[in-house]
């Protein structure tokens, strides 16, 4: 059922087992998980079930790093931040997860196995064909020989594209009617109040905008607010532990991890009748199959909840193209991925350019040829420097806004040029074409990134209490019964949008915290 703050008086106190701050992805799914297991939860949205433009308000806080539009990368309401997403869905390669020594502080606690039988019931959450990524199973539907073009180094990936599935939408009924949880809307969160020994959470303080004060007590506290809230939330916890909750060893907010990219940095020109032709034109159109690939076996059962009505419009998937993991250890590289779209050129003076290198190339025959715009992106590497921190400005309900400081180093720069050389090298080698750089990844001044509101890092999971600040199942190292859940537990950012990862990390969770009551 759903409570608004109205029909709440000043000061009032509800408990239940769990307590889940966040109406998102993660906490909208760990929720009903939760709910088929007979377990009451109590959900606290700082938002309502409509875009409310005062509550948004609390999205605003300050970027003094790379430019970031903090509030219009974020929604409070409910159904998060999918009442605005774009419907990409990837899973994380099993390499993702693997410590990598090039790359510091790289390395989950936990492996791709883990998540293999939560994915497909993500799948079925967000609305997309099932678990199936494999370029092989997908190109006899789409018209592409398999492989549906050979570079050197580099290798073909699936994205599905979700309706985009509005969860808030897709799932409100199921809450309306549900007699386990009660979403509190238009509360935010604002202190987590530790028990007197100072080892778990006694309770939650939430207050409204008109405002009321909420108090909220349960045996569990899960926080799936996202990558800027869940660390801030900690940070403003310190009336009890000065540097806030789980932050024992100042790590709280730091390793903010985006994915730094650039749209159409680059264009290759290819030809029209070499291969690959029809790969780089299709690739980025949103391709909608003939037919389907067979489903792989189902994982975990997706909870009855959970299952809401059946997709009904035609699956649509777009192809890109990632660095090989032997490409990634031969030269030290984080991950890159970049998607093609065919289209015209920007004005007349580039085709220009192109037809005359093309010419040249071409020993000044006719061999016409289709210009791609390279949209790519580049795995950020884990920075202390990077990150999020309480700001002197206030919210609203006068509390700090979150600093965002988006901080990439040389060595993203470096490694992007590196890549974009690989490619060009590559494209020209299997006879594809040519590529042109748009930018020069090393100026700060011809590239500067942009996110695509994948907002990751700032609480990562770990096995070390000192590099990490949750455990392998989302637990505070510092706080018993403290849970985080969704992108804010990524160690690395990986290649792959965040969505389709944090709904599985939702699920895994709820079958741990069944668990944990259970035995209690």
């Amino acid at each position: 059922m759903f409570v608004r703050h109205t029909d709440l008086a000043e000061g009032a106190q509800l408990s239940a087992a769990v307590c889940i701050v966040g109406a998102g992805a993660a906490g909208i799914t760990l929720a009903l998980s939760l709910q088929d297991a007979g377990i009451p939860v109590v959900m606290v949205e700082s938002g309502t079930l409509e875009l409310d433009e005062s509550i948004e308000a609390l999205d605003k806080g300050q970027a003094v790093g790379i430019p970031y539009d903090l509030d219009a990368q974020r929604r409070r309401g409910f159904g998060g931040s999918t009442n605005c997403w774009s419907g990409w869905c990837v899973p994380m390669s099993p390499e993702d997860y693997v410590s990598r020594d090039w790359m510091a502080g790289s390395g989950w606690p936990i492996g791709r196995a883990d998540l293999d039988r939560y994915y497909p019931a993500a799948a079925r959450v967000l609305d997309i064909a099932g678990h199936e990524f494999d370029p092989r199973a997908w190109m006899p539907h789409l018209g592409l020989p398999t492989p549906p073009v050979a570079l050197d180094g580099f290798e073909c990936g699936v994205w599905q594209l979700s309706t985009p599935a509005r969860l808030g939408e897709k799932y409100r009924s199921a809450f309306e009617s549900s007699a386990r949880i009660r979403c509190v809307l238009g509360f935010t969160a604002t202190r987590l109040t530790l028990e007197k020994g100072g080892e778990r959470i006694q309770s939650v303080t939430c207050r409204s905008l008109g405002g009321k004060s909420l108090t909220v007590k349960a045996s569990l506290f899960v926080l799936a607010m996202g990558g800027i809230e869940n660390a801030r939330l900690l940070l403003l916890s310190r009336d009890q532990r000065p540097a806030g909750l789980g932050n024992e060893n100042d790590l709280v907010g730091r390793n903010f991890l985006e994915h730094p990219a650039v749209i159409e940095g680059a264009e290759l020109y290819v030809w029209k009748d070499g291969p690959g032709h029809d790969f780089f034109a299709k690739a980025g159109k949103g391709l909608q199959p003939k037919g389907y690939p067979p489903v792989p076996a189902p994982g975990a059962r997706l909870p009855v909840s959970l299952q809401g009505p059946p997709r009904t419009d035609p699956v649509s998937v777009v192809l890109g193209l990632s660095l090989s993991e032997a490409t990634q250890r031969r030269h030290r590289l984080p991950q890159f991925w970049v998607v093609p779209n065919e289209g015209p050129f920007p004005d007349p003076a580039r085709e220009r350019e192109a037809k005359e290198v093309l010419s040249a190339l071409a020993m000044g025959k006719e061999r016409p040829f289709s210009r791609i715009g390279l949209t790519f992106a580049i795995e950020q590497r884990p920075n202390a420097s990077s990150r999020v921190r309480l700001g002197s400005e206030r919210d609203p309900l006068g509390e700090p806004v979150a600093v965002l400081d988006w901080r990439i180093e040389g060595q993203e720069r470096t490694a992007l040029k590196q890549i974009l050389a690989l490619l060009g090298e590559a494209a020209a080698r299997a006879g594809v074409g040519r590529i042109r750089l748009n930018i020069d990844p090393e100026s700060e001044r011809s590239w500067v990134p942009v996110g695509g509101a994948h907002l990751m890092g700032t609480t990562p999971m770990g096995a070390n209490a000192k590099t990490s600040v949750a455990d392998r199942n989302g637990r505070l190292h510092t706080v018993r019964n403290a849970y985080l859940a969704g992108s804010s537990l990524f160690p690395t950012s990986t290649y792959g949008n965040p969505t389709y990862t944090i709904v599985a990390l939702a699920l895994r969770l709820g079958d741990h915290l069944k668990a944990m009551l259970a035995r209690a």
